[in-house]
């Protein structure tokens, strides 16, 4: 039996499996929504996200996922699924501005990106300045005519 920490064990499946350890436990507390997750539900949470993110077509083991996202409840489980699937996630401030994303997506080339829908069309723009046909999608709300 190979030991738990070893090359082959992704960080997904060590976060993941720290969390079915005590998985009544509460791991996160959103402040501004009062919402708390058990370290169970974050488990489940992400593991959801993780097999959507795997029928994502075009997608793939290594590419990386960009977010521009406020703190909410499922920040957390987004960048789980995007781990257990083996996608590093590109994490920026969601106050940047258009040149700020371009600049730095245009270095890490995320291939799918996830934005609040108030700086979705900072987000669009950034990735026109980049030449980047990548994914966007909003995690709070939809976007109308999209």
């Amino acid at each position: 039996i190979e030991p738990f920490y070893h090359p082959t064990v992704s960080a997904g499946q060590m976060v993941l499996h720290y969390l079915q350890r005590d998985p009544s436990k509460i791991i996160q507390a959103n402040y501004d929504d009062g919402v708390e997750l058990t370290a169970g539900e974050l488990a489940k949470l992400g593991l959801r996200v993780a097999k959507n993110l795997s029928f994502m077509e075009g997608l793939k083991q290594g590419d990386v996922i960009g977010l521009v996202v406020k703190n909410t409840t499922y920040v957390a489980p987004l960048i789980l699924g995007s781990l257990l699937i083996g996608s590093p996630c590109n994490t920026l401030d969601p106050s940047f501005e258009e040149n700020e994303i371009a600049q730095i997506f245009q270095q890490t080339m995320p291939k799918m990106i996830f934005c609040d829908h108030d700086n979705w069309e900072v987000v669009i723009e950034a990735l026109k300045r980049c030449e980047s046909s990548s994914e966007v999608w909003t995690i709070d709300e939809k976007i109308a005519g999209d």
